[in-house]
């Protein structure tokens, strides 16, 4: 039985979230009479995580589907993390041997795939998250942002946005 904590119904849910996507998009090109891409159609896809990294499910069920995506061929372009998602971004962040290292895994996955991890400037500052160039400015002793984080404005993600056939909120 398949309960919503559950990691096959996670997974068969974000297989049935790509499926229809990529269906949508296979009538609009076959009702458009644009017959050169019926087949295996990719997206460019942006994500958009305001969940912290520990505490609820939302983050890590961000990062199985972005996980999702790239196996199914699928471009990510970006991972915006935004109000408290920008904990995602912590160096300081340190989880229980026995509990899945959520920061450690998003950083593979950058590294890995060239996608972008971005967390909202303002959403940081506020929350005690601060990268090199801000701890500068600010005259702050040190940065507390991992390895492979940047941060950015909004109009960054909305510019993510605006190029990305998809964009998905956890």
């Amino acid at each position: 039985m398949l309960t919503a904590n559950s990691a096959s119904y996670v997974d068969a849910l974000i297989d049935q979230i790509i499926e229809c996507t990529s269906e949508r998009i296979n009538a609009e090109r076959l009702i458009s009479n644009d017959r050169r891409n019926c087949g295996k159609i990719t997206l460019n896809y942006v994500l958009v995580v305001s969940a912290p990294a520990y505490g609820r499910q939302a983050s890590l069920t961000a990062y199985r589907f972005a996980q999702a995506l790239i196996k199914k061929g699928h471009t990510l372009m970006s991972v915006f993390f935004y109000q408290d998602g920008v904990s995602n971004a912590s160096s300081l962040t340190v989880p229980a041997n026995d509990e899945f290292d959520l920061i450690a895994a998003w950083q593979k996955l950058a590294s890995s795939h060239g996608v972008r991890l971005e967390t909202c400037i303002s959403a940081a500052l506020r929350r005690g998250q601060i990268g090199e160039e801000e701890a500068k400015q600010y005259q702050r002793i040190a940065s507390n942002m991992a390895v492979g984080f940047s941060q950015a404005g909004l109009g960054v993600l909305s510019v993510s946005m605006l190029t990305a056939d998809r964009v998905v909120q956890f």
